[in-house]
C-alpha cells in the first residue's frame, strides 16, 4: 500500500494538483519546533524545506526559494517498490542535443550538503543540450532535484526509477560511449 511509509503520510490523503508537478501539502503536526525534527535546510540556499508531493504521490521537502525538492531515500524506496510489476519504462541514455528549450536552475551550479545527514552530495551530469545535475548523498541516498524540470526529464528518459544507478561509474561509463556514438554517427 501506498500508505506504508512511516512519515504518517498517507498518499491517498494528499492533496491532488493536476495543474503543478508539486502540490504544496503542509502538516503543521508533523513539524516538532521543539527538536527541530523534520526541519531540514536547502542544500542550495538558506531556506527551510517545505513538505509537499511530487506526482500527487511521492512526498519531498521543497525549496521555496530555489524550487528545489529533497526526495528522501525511505519515500523514493517506498515508491519504487510500489510500483506495479509490469511497470519498467524504455531507457534513452541522455545525448547532447535533447531538450533544446530545457533551462537548467540557476542553483545548478552550486554543490550543497544533505539536508538530512549533512554529508557532501553526490553530482552526476545527464548530459543533454543544456546539462544538468542531479545530486545525492551517498550516506543517507536522498535525493536532491534543482527542479520539477529535472525529474520530468528523467521520466521521459525512463530514468526517474533508475536514479542510484546515475551514480555509478557503469552507468557514465554506458552514458560516454553513447555519446560518442551519437557524435560519430
Amino acid at each position: 500500500s501506498l500508505c506504508d511509509w512511516s512519515s504518517d503520510v498517507c498518499s491517498s490523503d494528499l492533496p491532488r494538483n493536476p495543474q503543478s508537478l508539486l502540490s504544496k501539502y503542509t502538516l503543521s503536526n508533523q513539524i516538532n519546533t521543539e527538536s527541530g525534527k523534520n526541519r531540514m535546510k536547502s542544500p542550495k540556499c538558506d531556506v527551510e524545506l517545505e513538505d509537499a508531493v511530487l506526482n500527487d504521490i511521492i512526498p519531498v521537502k521543497y525549496c521555496p526559494k530555489s524550487e528545489g525538492f529533497w526526495i528522501s531515500a525511505k519515500n523514493y524506496e517506498a515508491w519504487l517498490a510500489n510500483l506495479p510489476l509490469w511497470y519498467a519504462p524504455e531507457e534513452i541514455l541522455p545525448y547532447y542535443n535533447q531538450f533544446e528549450n530545457f533551462v537548467p536552475s540557476l542553483f545548478d551550479s552550486k554543490a550543497g550538503f544533505c539536508p538530512e545527514c549533512g554529508s557532501y552530495l553526490s553530482r552526476s551530469k545527464i548530459n543533454i543540450k543544456q546539462p544538468f545535475y542531479i545530486e545525492c548523498c551517498m550516506s543517507c541516498r536522498g535525493i536532491w532535484f534543482d527542479n520539477g524540470k529535472e525529474w520530468e526529464i528523467l521520466e521521459d528518459l525512463g530514468l526517474h526509477t533508475r536514479v542510484y544507478d546515475i551514480f555509478s561509474s557503469q552507468w557514465q561509463a554506458k552514458v560516454r560511449q553513447h555519446q560518442q556514438e551519437m557524435i560519430n554517427r
